[in-house]
């Protein structure tokens, strides 16, 4: 059992709209660099899944239940913390506590971005540093 391309454009043909085509003879171009594009993509979203998991998860817990001289919240609840940062009062953020979660979420994220950052300078650093020795011992 063969199956043509043509299934169902048969009434469109005697429609009008398709009357020079022919499927038959229209080869699909299989590129091989979509799917390359899409398996990195596909990795880099992996690979940032996996940050978020082992870095991101353990360290956001800390900030919300660390302790107050390292700069972390001590197991306050939302509503509090945000009452705190802000100076607002308590009452209303407990009818906006989805923004107050934004808030004590991006305050987080903040930290994390410098974070990352100075982790790329001592990654950067010691690549270069590996680089310098491997060509000053030729």
């Amino acid at each position: 059992m063969t199956m043509s391309l043509n299934c169902g454009v048969d009434m469109v043909k005697s429609e009008g709209i398709l009357e020079n085509v022919n499927l038959n003879d229209h080869v699909l171009p299989y590129n091989w660099m979509w799917i390359e594009i899409v398996f990195q993509i596909h990795y880099v979203t992996l690979v940032l899944s996996y940050i978020r998991y082992v870095f991101e998860y353990p360290l956001y817990f800390l900030y919300l239940n660390g302790p107050s001289y390292m700069g972390c919240w001590f197991q306050l609840p939302l509503i509090q913390i945000c009452e705190q940062l802000t100076s607002v009062s308590h009452n209303h953020w407990q009818e906006h506590w989805a923004v107050c979660e934004s808030l004590v979420h991006q305050r987080f994220m903040s930290f994390m971005y410098t974070l990352y950052i100075v982790l790329y300078y001592i990654v950067l650093f010691i690549v270069c540093r590996g680089m310098y020795r491997l060509c000053s011992f030729r």
